[in-house]
């Protein structure tokens, strides 16, 4: 899954309750509050420019802080699952379950997948469904057994694959 704009949604106020719960306060906690206030925005093209345009949600990009802010960030979405397990990278999620019968995954995983989107929901980011992939992982004959396996994420269909690239490397089903 990919979490859509991810680094320009950040909610100013939700991140600095993160922090909070990070242990952060008093005088560094007001050092991250003035970092992310008043932050203006300016598009050049040639020689002209835009007016600056107050930026009310995200991290900087470009910033060596705001990839570590963006992961205290979401930092609690895997404990939002109770079944599944996520691994997150940037702004990328991989949710991933184990079991024998096809169905019960099938259930589970879409079962999941509500509390994901809804933690997404909650916290004003938003999931890129046409980034999202499906791959169930086993052996060809029980692959080939499987004709209509479909996981959702709200009213749209994931698309299933026989293999993802993750972190630089390929995954094939088998």
């Amino acid at each position: 899954m990919d979490l859509r704009k991810a680094f320009d949604t950040v909610d100013h106020e939700l991140l600095l309750e993160k922090l909070r719960g990070f242990g952060l306060e008093g005088l560094e906690l007001v050092w991250f509050k003035d970092y992310l206030s008043n932050r203006t925005q300016v598009v050049g093209y040639q020689s002209f420019f835009s007016d600056p345009c107050a930026l009310p949600s995200g991290v900087a990009q470009g910033s060596i802080l705001s990839p570590l802010l963006f992961v205290l960030f979401i930092n609690d979405l895997p404990n939002a699952v109770s079944q599944c397990s996520i691994l997150l990278y940037a702004d990328d999620a991989v949710i991933s379950f184990a079991h024998r019968d096809v169905l019960v995954i099938e259930k589970v995983l879409n079962e999941e997948l509500v509390i994901v989107n809804n933690w997404t929901y909650k916290n004003v980011l938003f999931l890129n469904n046409r980034k999202a992939e499906v791959v169930i992982f086993g052996t060809d004959a029980r692959i080939s057994q499987l004709s209509c396996f479909k996981i959702y994420i709200g009213n749209y269909e994931l698309t299933r694959v026989s293999e993802f690239k993750y972190l630089g490397g390929v995954l094939d089903e088998n």
